[in-house]
């Protein structure tokens, strides 16, 4: 944490100038920490400001007290560092919080006179995104008092022909003063910067000139109308695009304020802000909130599938289970003849290899998708594997159609056969599990820039198009009325695509509802490291 040197004398100083110690809560500031709290995801927000001796909570959101004592608390911590500055501890601070991070707040002649924090009650971590967002916060802050800042500066200078020039040249905002004709009379150094123009070019125009077209017009009408009641008060704010003298187009807030009487004339002043930097901030801020509502939607989704997938696999054990049970049972408590035997010991033989596959599919996914299985590579002959899983599963059904168009020149690639054939084996699975009235799967296979390909088509139930977006999702699997009846994890298409990317491949799905599904897959000929 970097500390420096702080001039006590003229940051309090500054601190008062802005006029804001013991004043009413501004929704300018408790914009500011209601999204800090949402971002940072904390009970807990201020924007505090320190005095001598005590801590003024300008804005505080989940906190009870306006003020607290200011020796030794984590905000003087804080307003001593220029970097975020983080605390995590067992026991609770004055204000009952056991996490804290801060970052000091500038006003615009460079004091630190306060700090933007966020707090929580329990013990927490703020990682380095976290803080980026409490900086970009900050930065927002910071323009916050910049304006309070401004303000007490034209209230106290407004009609002394001395603070016209010095304090023009020595504010970072553009001052423009406007005569009875909406010309520009004056105008500051920042100003002149800020449109990269000559002061030449500047004096005698409009501020609706150096605007974008699409805001000329409003602006326009609003300094006539105030030019031609010059007794009434009035403050205008408003955001627009501005129009540099190079053509560049960036975001600035007008602040018409007042109307300055002299002996002779009547003035308007305009305070002219470039935002492009705070706007940047905010987009940033608004893409971090979106991002983190898709993690929170994305997190609610897994959560459910997730306790959908444990229901169903406890369905399916329990299945199993009972099979094996009751078989047993009978087995133990009646004699039945040799055959009657064997038939119960092909059942319950059955049922245990359906509960070793099920089992061994989720320890398979888990140790794939946390990179600790590696694969056996070999040269092997894709076209063999098709033949020798499609003979396998012709022997079990007798209402559907292995017919296979494989290329024959198919050449031979680098991969894990075991692997490669269970990848078939579970889309061909599918493909008559899914088919229950019967019908052709159609397993085709070729080659194209540099990969071989294989393709596995029914004619069954199919699936609706936002179910594509997530059938290789673990966890996930569709459901509906005709498929009520069959049974299974919806671990099988995970594992297939978890083992294809192994090898350097990619898996997609086609389909359409009541008319079949096309499961495609390519992978590399030669092994890629």
């Amino acid at each position: 944490m970097s500390r420096v040197p702080i001039d006590e004398a003229g940051r309090l100083e500054s601190l008062n100038r802005l006029d804001l110690l013991g004043s009413a809560p501004e929704e300018r500031f408790d914009r500011i920490t209601r999204l800090a709290r949402r971002l940072l995801g904390t009970p807990a927000a201020v924007i505090a400001l320190v005095g001598v001796d005590r801590v003024w909570l300008k804005s505080a959101l989940g906190l009870a007290p306006r003020e607290v004592s200011r020796p030794g608390t984590h905000f003087e911590r804080a307003l001593g560092s220029r970097r975020p500055y983080t605390h995590s501890g067992s026991e609770p601070d004055p204000l009952g919080m056991r996490s804290f991070a801060g970052k000091s707040l500038a006003e615009p002649a460079g004091h630190r006179v306060g700090v933007l924090a966020v707090m929580d009650p329990d013990l927490r971590e703020f990682g380095e995104d976290d803080l980026e967002l409490l900086v970009d916060l900050a930065a927002v802050a910071e323009r916050e008092l910049g304006r309070s800042a401004f303000d007490r500066m034209l209230d106290e200078y407004r009609g002394h022909a001395a603070w016209a020039q010095s304090v023009m040249d020595n504010v970072a905002e553009a001052l423009v003063t406007i005569d009875q004709e909406g010309r520009i009379r004056s105008v500051n150094r920042a100003g002149v910067a800020m449109f990269r123009r000559p002061v030449g070019a500047l004096i005698g125009s409009t501020v609706p000139q150096m605007l974008a077209p699409e805001d000329q017009d409003e602006l326009d009408r609003i300094l006539r109308q105030h030019l031609a009641a010059p007794a009434e008060s009035f403050s205008v704010h408003r955001e627009v695009t501005a129009l540099g003298g190079d053509g560049t187009r960036f975001p600035v807030e007008i602040d018409l304020g007042g109307t300055w009487i002299t002996e002779d004339e009547t003035m308007l002043v305009a305070v002219i802000r470039d935002i492009t930097e705070r706007k940047s901030a905010e987009a940033r801020l608004v893409d971090a909130l979106q991002k983190q509502e898709r993690a929170i939607e994305d997190l609610d989704r897994i959560s459910k599938a997730k306790s959908y997938f444990v229901s169903l696999v406890g369905h399916e054990f329990r299945t199993a289970l009972t099979g094996i049970q009751g078989f047993s049972e009978l087995l133990a408590e009646q004699d039945f003849d040799p055959e009657e035997v064997k038939e119960f010991a092909r059942e319950i033989h059955n049922e245990g290899k359906r509960l070793t596959r099920m089992i061994s599919e989720m320890l398979d996914l888990e140790r794939m998708e946390s990179g600790r299985m590696q694969l056996n590579y070999s040269e092997l002959d894709l076209n063999r594997v098709v033949a020798e899983v499609a003979d396998r599963f012709q022997a079990t059904t007798q209402q559907h159609w292995m017919l296979l168009d494989l290329d024959a020149h198919l050449p031979k690639v680098e991969g894990d056969a075991d692997k490669l054939t269970q990848v078939v084996a579970n889309l061909v699975s599918n493909a008559i599990k899914y088919s229950p009235h019967g019908g052709d799967v159609l397993i085709k296979t070729g080659s194209r820039d540099g990969e071989v390909w294989l393709s596995i088509a029914d004619h069954g139930l199919g699936l609706p198009p936002e179910a594509l977006d997530t059938i290789f999702e673990r966890y996930a699997r569709h459901e509906s009325k005709d498929r009520e009846s069959i049974g299974g994890t919806g671990l099988g298409l995970p594992l297939v695509r978890q083992i294809v990317e192994m090898h350097g491949g990619r898996v997609r799905a086609e389909s359409e509802q009541g008319k079949g599904s096309t499961f495609t897959f390519s992978i590399p000929i030669q092994r890629r490291e």
